[in-house]
């Protein structure tokens, strides 16, 4: 379904326009729901007719020597590497992250097995202490019909 004329007019006005989808079918009273349906046809005309005009590009990396390569991982931790370090470092630092990762990983499934294992033992072991009557309240659920029976006359 090729998308017409007057619909690419509409969606490269649109993307000029910087507006919201809904902002610009609103000035234009368009339904938003029809001109996403055109947009959603036309990207994808558009996705496999770019895949054939790719051209090659080459990438040229301009880092001077005395820069450095700074890790940085969420706890605060920093790893710094010199710009010129060679392909087989870079791979073996990768892999010893990698398998950093998948320890911490598996540290933190056995901490979490660990805490329901403890929270499980506490209830055996605390759960029939809480739910027993002290001492105290021996005839909590004594039949007392007296004042029952008082009530009622």
């Amino acid at each position: 379904m090729a998308v017409p004329t007057q619909q690419q007019k509409h969606i490269a006005t649109w993307q000029a326009s910087g507006l919201s989808q809904v902002a610009y079918c609103r000035q234009h009273g368009l339904n938003s729901k029809t001109f996403s349906s055109w947009l959603q046809v036309y990207r994808s005309r558009q996705g496999s007719s770019a895949a054939s005009t790719l051209i090659p590009v080459e990438i040229k990396s301009k880092v001077s020597p005395s820069v450095s390569l700074y890790l940085r991982w969420p706890q605060g931790h920093t790893l710094e590497l010199p710009a010129d370090v060679d392909a087989d470092t870079k791979i073996q630092i990768q892999m010893l992250l990698e398998q950093s990762q998948k320890e911490i990983h598996s540290r933190q499934l056995k901490i979490q097995a660990l805490t329901m294992e403890l929270a499980y033992l506490r209830r055996v072991q605390f759960g029939k202490k809480s739910e027993s009557l002290s001492t105290a309240h021996p005839d909590l659920f004594e039949e007392t019909p007296q004042p029952d029976l008082a009530g009622v006359t």
